[in-house]
Parts: structure tokens; sequence; C-alpha cells
């Protein structure tokens, strides 16, 4: 028999094992981030306390929270799918199926960070797309939740009656790049586009895809009987539930679109800064993140059980490990909020507003008062535009002689002092307009943190396992992970660049969408679930909020209206990367069997 000391050995053990699982995939991240703007950027990073606290709120927010869906959401959702064929009818399976897809949706950890966004969209020029995500985010993240039931509930009638992906995806993905075009007709709804590509991305977090895919896998092997090791019968409805909620909150936004006048939506409609808001103490904090995570969790967990015990009058075979898990899933919630809130989401913003120091001359929060200035002291010169610049020289703490441009309203006459803002970048100086090297910086930056984040994604190893599983060997694991990877990293290159140069989403996803409905004609279905499924696993807890801020952050800096679509582009990318090296594999093992 155990004794406590051996029980709490192994206790520690596991809990070291989770928590080193989470580390791995926050630490990379983090680690090139603070790494790019100290050592490359050169910019020092402010609140690094609140910051470095954010980061281990997360890391044992997401332990907690991982293994509370393990102990107790997924057991329960795959038993769900194994009893529900035999003991309820289809119309009580698709009811049921489009509840879990709403519940699902609310109890993911990033769809909270959509209404932190809000704060951030000028009202004045994009009044839709404010008025959606800071005055009615809740009708936004019902609409998400809409989309996602209607998902589910088609995936499941796939799996019922053994239908292809191929005719959901067409239809789906016209039907988005249809209403996306409407955005060429009006600007207020452009600015929505790229937010609702977004929300796509942020539904396949870490509750919904394993709590879809163990209904599926489960209502699977009862229909066709399938087992883990079956074809991919169990994919698709994560693609699905990418899609369809993109499609009901363009919906949505269309409706607002025509309907509601914003011609006198003003920047009245704006929110307090965040510097003139009190900060609350942080138990207050944890106290509305812990009610936060239960108005997210309790209800999904309260219809399933009312679905297992009253409905199919089943018994938990391991109630107290199913308790436990909802323990550590509203611990967990509510730690990850905490974290996310207490500037994890601080660093994402000023990462993004110090890229642009690439290219380009950033101005910063921090000022700098040079005492008993002479105003005589000054010279004169013409700069390119043909105009008169007054500037001056100063020896900075570094002991550097800067050189400062001398603006009359910095100067205090009464005092004889110059305050002015401490200034950034360009670090690669042109003199034509187009800064190269500094763009080129900038983008490979946004490459490297998509690849390398992918890269320690442990669900994109676990899906490498299977697909390799389930190919025969045709694909093989790494050759999936380095293609997402690969897929990833360009499409957040793309996103960034969307940004920077104040592109419309629509000229990114026209063009990449009907290229992908191609390739998904001519390859087989298991590829095509394979390859579509794969985006989902890109878009982790972590990478959306933290994603969403780098946008927003560089978009305040680069005087773009909004910082939308990184996300979008960083989930098509890899199903192209996918479906092209699955075509390869194809051609490589058919000239095998040819000349072997």
């Amino acid at each position: 028999m155990l004794t406590l000391k051996d029980k709490i050995s192994l206790l520690t053990g596991y809990f070291k094992t989770r928590l080193m699982a989470q580390v791995k995939v926050v630490s990379f991240i983090i680690l090139y981030l603070i790494f790019f703007q100290l050592f490359i950027l050169k910019i020092p990073i402010e609140n690094a306390f609140s910051i470095a606290m954010g980061i281990v709120a997360i890391i044992v927010g997401l332990t907690l929270f991982m293994e509370g869906l393990i102990l107790g959401i997924m057991p329960v959702g795959e038993s769900l799918g194994l009893k529900l064929p035999a003991n309820a009818r289809l119309w009580h399976i698709l009811i049921f199926a489009f509840i879990l897809g709403l519940g699902a949706t609310f109890a993911e950890p990033a769809i909270s960070v959509l209404h932190m966004m809000g704060s951030q969209v000028d009202p004045e020029k994009a009044p839709l797309l404010h008025f959606l995500l800071y005055q009615r985010p809740k009708e936004l993240v019902s609409a998400v939740a809409i989309g996602v039931g209607l998902a589910v509930i088609a995936g499941m009638l796939r799996f019922l009656k053994d239908w292809s992906l191929k005719p959901f995806l067409y239809p789906s993905v016209i039907s988005c790049l249809a209403l996306s075009s409407y955005g060429f007709f009006s600007e207020n709804f452009s600015h929505i586009v790229s937010l609702a590509w977004d929300c796509g991305a942020v539904t396949t977090g870490p509750v919904t895809v394993p709590l879809v895919l163990a209904l599926g896998l489960g209502v699977s092997r009862v229909v066709s009987g399938h087992t883990s090791e079956g074809a991919s019968s169990g994919l698709g409805v994560v693609t699905l539930a990418s899609l369809f909620p993109i499609i009901s909150v363009l919906t949505l936004c269309l409706y607002y679109d025509l309907t509601k006048d914003f011609s006198e939506f003003s920047a009245l409609a704006l929110p307090q800064s965040l510097s003139e808001q009190s900060q609350p103490l942080i138990l207050t904090q944890l106290f509305e993140s812990f009610m936060v995570a239960a108005q997210a969790i309790l209800p999904l967990i309260a219809f399933m059980f009312f679905v297992y015990k009253i409905l199919l009058k089943e018994k938990f075979l391991h109630a107290d490990e199913i308790i436990l898990g909802l323990i550590f899933s509203l611990l967990g919630f509510s730690i990850f909020t905490l974290g996310i809130n207490t500037g994890f989401k601080d660093l994402g913003n000023q990462i993004g507003q110090s890229l642009p120091v690439a290219y380009t001359s950033i101005e910063s929060d921090q000022q700098i008062t040079i005492e008993n200035f002479d105003p005589q002291k000054t010279y004169y010169r013409y700069n390119s535009s043909g105009e008169i610049e007054t500037f001056f020289y100063f020896l900075n703490p570094q002991n550097q002689t800067q050189e400062i441009l001398f603006e009359e309203q910095y100067f205090d006459k009464q005092k004889m002092t110059y305050t002015y803002p401490l200034r950034y970048g360009p670090l690669w100086q042109s003199e034509a307009g187009w800064n190269m090297k500094g763009y080129l910086v900038v983008l490979f930056f946004a490459f490297f943190m998509g690849y390398g984040s992918t890269l320690a994604e442990p669900a994109l190893n676990a899906l490498g396992s299977t697909v390799e599983r389930i190919s025969v060997g045709v694909f093989k694991k790494n050759l999936l992970i380095q293609s997402v990877a690969m897929g990833v990293g360009v499409g957040i290159l793309l996103g960034l660049l969307k940004i920077i140069l104040h592109l419309p989403l629509t000229y990114f996803l026209i063009p990449l969408y009907c290229f992908l409905l191609i390739l998904s004609f001519f390859s087989n279905e298991e590829f095509v679930n394979i390859a579509w499924d794969s985006a989902g696993v890109t878009t982790g807890p972590v990478t959306v909020p933290l994603v969403l801020a780098l946008g927003t952050g560089i978009g305040l800096e680069s005087a773009a209206i909004e910082g939308f679509g990184i996300l979008a582009m960083a989930s098509v990318c890899p199903i192209i990367s996918v479906l092209t090296v699955g075509f390869w594999s194809e051609y490589q093992r058919k000239s095998a069997l040819k000349y072997g």
C-alpha cells in the first residue's frame, strides 16, 4: 500500500510532467519575442514584472485546464459519442450536437480576448467593427457559437450518413468569400472581414477541438465500425467549426451594416484608455476571472451531465475523477484569464508597436527632459521635401551624441527645459521611401515566430503520429509537422504584410482559397480531411491572444484601421502546404509502386 509520501511523490512527478509540457509550448514564443525586442530592435520591455507574472499564470492555468479536460470533460464527451447513436433518435443527436457546439465555444479561453480588442479600434474610422467588439461582444460571440453549433450538426450528419467532406467545403468557402466580397462595396463592412475570418481561427481551441473530435470519433466508431486507427472519418468537423462561424459573423455584420446608421457614431463612444482605468486588486481580478470561467464552463458541464444521467440514464464510472477534472478546469481557466489580463497581452502589444522601428521612426511613451536648454544653439537645414527644419545635438546618458529635431511645443520658455518623447529607429536607414532591409527584418520575424511556435505545439505532434498511422507511412509525421509549420510561418508573414501595407484581407483570401478549392478537388478524401483539420492545431490558447495583440499593436503604430487577419492567414496557408506535400507524397508512392 502506498504511503502518503509515495502518493505526494507520484502526484508531484505527474504534474511536473504536465507543467513542462505547457512550458515547452509557451517558452519558445515568449523567449523569441523577448530576444527580438531586446537584442534586435534594442527597445526595453515595459512592465516586465507584470508580464512575467502573466506568463507564469498562463503556464499554470493551461496545465490545470488541460488536465481538467483530460480527466473530466473529454471522457464524458467520448462516452456520449458512443452512447447517443444507440440510445437516441437522429434529431436528438443533432440537437445535442448543436448545444454542445454552443457550450464549447463559450468555454474557449481565447474567446474572451475579442472584447479586449474593442478598446483599440477607432469608432470614427471603423464604427461597425468597434460597435461589435466593444458594445456588442456577446452578440459577436453568440454568432461564433451558433456557427460552431451548426458545424457540429453538419459533422455529425457526415459521420452518421458517411458523407464526404468536399460537398461541405465548396459551398462553405464560396459563401465566406461571397460575403467577404461585399466589403468592396461597403467601406464600413470591409473593416469587419478580417475580424470574421479570425473568429474562425479562435474557435478551434483546446475545448472545441478535443471535445468535438471525441464526440465525432465516438459516433463514427458506433455507426461505421471504425477503430481509432481507422481512416480519417473522425476528421473534418474541426474544419467546419472554422468555416461556419465566419459565415455567421459576416451575416450578423451584414445585417447591422444594412440596418444601422453609423453616421453619428463618434469618438464619444470610445472607452477609457487603459492608463486612465483604475487597476483592481489581484484578488478582485482573480475573482472576476473565476466568474468568467464559471459562466463559460459550468453550463457546458451541466448540459453534458444532464444528457448523460437524465436522458441516457448512464452511470459515471469514475465520478471522482470527473469532479476533480471540473475543479481543475475552473481553476485553470480562471488563472489563464488572469494571466492574459495582467500583462501577457501587453507583451504582444509592445512587440507589435516596436516592430515598425525596423523601417521607420517610432515615438515612445518615455520622455527625456533637457535642463537649461538654449534655443540659440540650434541648427537649420533643408530636408528632403525642401522645407527648413531646426535641429540640435544632445549627449544622451549613454554618452552618445544624438541629433534631435527641435519642435516648439516641447520647449518650456519659463523653465528653459526641452521635454520630448523618446524616439527609436529606424534601425536601417534608407534614402528611398521603401526601406527594404527594415521590412525584410519584420517579415523574417513574422515567419520564424509562426514556424517555431508551431513546431512546439503538442497537438501537431499528436496529429502527425495519427496521420502517419492512417496513411500507412505515405505521409510521414515529420513531413506533416514541417509542412504545417512552414504554412503557419508564411501565413503570419502575409498577415503582418496586410496590416503594414493597409491592404484588404480579401486581396489575399480570394486567390488563396480559390487555389485551395482546386487543390482539394483533385486531392483524395483522406488528404483533404487531414489538411483542412491541420489548420486547427495552429491556433492554440497562447497563440490567439498573442497574435491578436501583436496585430493590434503594429496596426496602431502603422496607423492601420484594424489589426486583424493574421490568424486567418495562419489558417489557410498550412492547408495549402499540406495538400501540396500530399500531392508530392502520393506521386512518390505511385512512382515507387510503378518502378519498384
